[in-house]
């Protein structure tokens, strides 16, 4: 009977489990289906560590050490997780409705306010800022263009794709969607935890 050891991925799927907890759930279903081993040999863990040495890893959502009241892991911790996970590229991502968000007492964030003009987009910049000073911390190198993945993973680098989760700091304005790419900004999720004027969430 493995019902023991399969506990912790079931209760990956609960609703209120955060992604990252689904991902490392996720993760653990191969072991499961093998026999509910309670850990991975440490073969199976070299093999699965070789494997990222031939393919890129990619961190499709990361804020490191953006939020120092919401997290308080550091951007010196944030360096040896990619390091030793040998994280190869990252989607290093501002909050476009920052300015708007407060937290619940379960730890929730909800938009709770609506800023002045102008205020969602100096946060999303002040964000920025602070990605690009993490992102040389990490040893990634800006994305600019599609070129340049392959151009930093064939020279054995790490790659950083800036993005905004929210276009809330576009604040209505087109040209703004110009700016964000000037500033290096690659990717643009259209809503986050506020109703905005591209997206009902």
């Amino acid at each position: 009977m493995c019902a023991p050891s399969c506990v912790g991925w079931w209760r990956a799927l609960d609703v209120a489990a955060s992604r990252r907890d689904f991902i490392k759930g996720a993760l653990a279903l191969p072991f499961v289906a093998a026999g509910c081993a309670t850990a991975p040999s440490a073969a199976s863990l070299a093999a699965g560590r070789g494997v990222l040495d031939d393919v890129l890893s990619v961190d499709v959502h990361a804020h490191p050490a953006l939020f120092e009241t919401y997290w308080s892991t550091t951007i010196t911790e944030h360096v040896s997780a990619v390091e030793s996970g040998k994280v190869g590229a990252a989607f290093l991502a501002a909050v476009g409705d920052g300015a708007a968000l407060s937290i619940r007492s379960n730890g929730s964030p909800y938009a709770a306010r609506q800023p002045a003009p102008g205020v969602l987009f100096d946060s999303a910049w002040r964000q920025l800022d602070v990605l690009d000073a993490h992102a040389g911390r990490l040893g990634m190198q800006p994305v600019l263009h599609a070129a340049d993945v392959s151009t930093i993973v064939a020279a054995r680098g790490r790659a950083a794709i800036m993005a905004v989760e929210g276009c809330d700091f576009l604040e209505g304005r087109l040209d703004n969607v110009q700016k964000a790419y000037d500033r290096g900004v690659r990717s643009l999720q259209l809503v986050h935890y506020r109703v905005g004027e591209v997206g009902d969430i």
